[in-house]
């Protein structure tokens, strides 16, 4: 038979199988989750981050409650707290889908890239045209190719849009 075992032991056929007590679980218990929790801000804040999908903007590439997993690291995560992103692998694409915070509202939203810096864009006769050239977007559901908007709600957006006009 072996020396006597320490205080808090437990003895087993095989030997001794566990030290401590409830305090030693509930602390390993606390470093998981501490862990957990480190590992989740870094992902999140860094590499990606879902979003749910609230409105129907996007339908037939999106529908309403359809989760997305953005990877926030291909171009740049912003740091918290301070206003610097991380290096981007690439630049975004037309046709690339992103997600952004409105300069208009406190909302997150989730639209189609159709133009990068450099491009011109144009809406002829319900048809959008990049650098003069028609672009085919099957995605869309175009139900009524003559609607307007209202005059007040077309000078808003024209103020808004103003400022990243060039040639004025």
């Amino acid at each position: 038979m072996r020396g006597a075992d320490a205080p808090g032991q437990i003895r087993h056929e095989g030997g001794v199988v566990a030290k401590g007590g409830a305090g030693k679980s509930l602390l390993d218990w606390i470093k998981a989750a501490a862990w957990a929790f480190g590992i989740w801000l870094v992902l999140s804040t860094f590499v990606v981050q879902a979003y749910f999908i609230p409105s129907p903007s996007m339908e037939t590439t999106l529908m309403v409650g359809d989760v997305l997993f953005v990877n926030k690291f291909l171009f740049g995560a912003k740091i918290p707290l301070i206003d610097v992103r991380t290096p981007a692998v690439r630049e975004p694409k037309a046709g690339n889908i992103v997600v952004f915070m409105s300069p208009i509202e406190d909302s997150i939203l989730v639209k189609r890239l159709i133009g990068v810096g450099g491009d011109t864009l144009q809406m002829k006769q319900g048809v959008l045209y990049r650098n003069g050239q028609a672009l085919e977007e099957p995605y869309i559901q175009q139900t009524n190719p003559t609607w307007t908007l209202d005059p007040r709600t077309r000078q808003e957006m024209r103020d808004l849009q103003q400022s990243h006009y060039i040639g004025a």
